[in-house]
């Protein structure tokens, strides 16, 4: 039976070997690859580098395309991305019968569009606006070749936010989104992750209670009383092996401890299905509702147990995930580096923060959309979580950040093909 020709293209985040190194994913139905006009040897297509500036003499960028079939879909698409990192896309090409695309981010793997990193040229070029509008061309170049195409884009998490941009600048081109995880409701700060965390640790869906979220607590209250003497300081320095005088500076202090970072582990990420100490709630939980040490010890078990190296290393990733995301508390220090770094400023940095309000705007009249949100990821506040809000919702119980596109969700599953299908009649 011969299917309409479709493609589905997302934005997935996944760090593989730089910041923020970001892929778009999709699928296409059977069709010959050539009447898309893109060289599949290559496996490329051109954009323009600034989207701001179109002119025929613009220069062009190249970014990195890549396409599986069905037949293939159960396989690796290539060494960068693993089958269970797009698990609602997959099931749903299979089912429908169609071959995925991988559109790589600007400024990610191969597409690189200029050889000039500036501060000033990544301010400008290096933005979410200018990323929709690559989706945006390389969907418009496609159907031109093949108007009846119909486009749907995936994206987890700020990937979500972008292949939800996509759609709502772009309805003409793309004509659906299942946006999972995917914040866009932007301020300076994130005020709710940590409200949310405390609640999954004392969720007993998660294997949590209020003893564990009770000890979490007594730890944390017991380093900042250490925090307020020197030798305090100097011991906690020596317990969780910083280096000396590292707490001396207040930045730091806060940054110390916040959101369960002593944990050491991705808590937004939560999986009940994961085997090693200490790696989700349900373990570090079992270990703190143990024993009779005091809680800061059992704490500090958790986080030595789950940082074997030393600390060097887990703050210098800390730090390079500081400019991803900004939690209550964080702003004095994440500005005060990208002053120091960039000669970024306080104010430049609200401003940017208004600019991308405005952009993402509201999705009140944004329609085949279908926002997916996990009630035990702390970002879920950031989404759409409403029907009133605009889009479908579908919230996922006491499940973590993305957690179906990296495990599978039969309901997810059946959700999303039934929304496709919806769309592409």
């Amino acid at each position: 039976m011969r299917m309409n020709p479709f493609i589905a293209v997302a934005a997935t985040s996944m760090a593989i070997s730089n910041l923020m190194d970001i892929h778009y994913h999709g699928f296409v139905s059977a069709v010959n690859p050539k009447q898309f006009g893109v060289d599949w040897e290559k496996k490329s297509f051109y954009s323009y580098v600034d989207h701001e500036k179109v002119q025929e003499e613009d220069p062009l960028c190249k970014i990195t395309l890549k396409i599986m079939t069905t037949s293939t879909s159960r396989g690796r698409l290539d060494a960068d991305i693993e089958p269970w990192e797009t698990a609602e896309m997959r099931n749903a090409a299979e089912k429908v019968g169609a071959s995925m695309v991988v559109l790589e981010h600007r400024y990610s793997g191969n597409s690189i569009p200029t050889e000039e990193f500036s501060v000033d040229i990544l301010r400008k070029l290096f933005t979410t606006k200018q990323t929709v509008e690559d989706m945006a061309l390389f969907g418009r170049h496609i159907k031109g070749k093949i108007p009846e195409l119909k486009i749907v884009l995936f994206g987890c998490s700020s990937a979500g936010t972008v292949a939800a941009l996509a759609r709502k600048h772009h309805p003409d081109i793309f004509d659906g989104v299942i946006a999972s995880s995917a914040p866009l409701k932007f301020q300076l700060e994130n005020d709710k992750y940590n409200e949310v965390l405390a609640k999954d640790f004392s969720n007993q869906k998660l294997k949590g209670s209020e003893k564990c979220l009770e000890v979490i607590k007594e730890a944390h209250k017991s380093i900042g009383s250490s925090l307020e003497s020197a030798e305090g300081r100097r011991q906690l320095e020596t317990n969780f092996q910083l280096y000396k005088g590292d707490l001396e500076d207040e930045k730091i202090r806060t940054a110390f401890a916040i959101n369960g970072r002593l944990l050491s582990t991705g808590l937004q990420y939560n999986d009940p299905s994961c085997r090693t100490d200490y790696c989700n709630i349900e373990r570090i939980c079992r270990r703190l509702t143990t024993g009779s040490e005091p809680s800061i010890d059992k704490l500090l078990d958790v986080y030595k147990k789950n940082n074997p190296s030393s600390l060097g290393r887990s703050m210098a990733d800390d730090f390079q995930r500081l400019f991803k995301r900004c939690f209550l508390g964080l702003s004095t220090l994440i500005i005060s580096g990208c002053n120091e770094g960039f000669g970024i400023t306080k104010d430049e940095v609200l401003t940017m923060v208004k600019e991308m309000q405005t952009y993402v705007g509201d999705f009140s009249k944004v329609t085949n959309m279908l926002s997916i949100n996990g009630h035990a990821d702390p970002w879920y506040p950031s989404s759409i979580t409403e029907n009133a809000e605009g889009p479908d919702v579908l919230n996922v119980p006491d499940a973590s950040h993305c957690y179906w596109c990296n495990k599978g969700n039969e309901d997810v599953f059946k959700r999303v093909r039934d929304a496709i299908l919806k769309w592409i009649a």
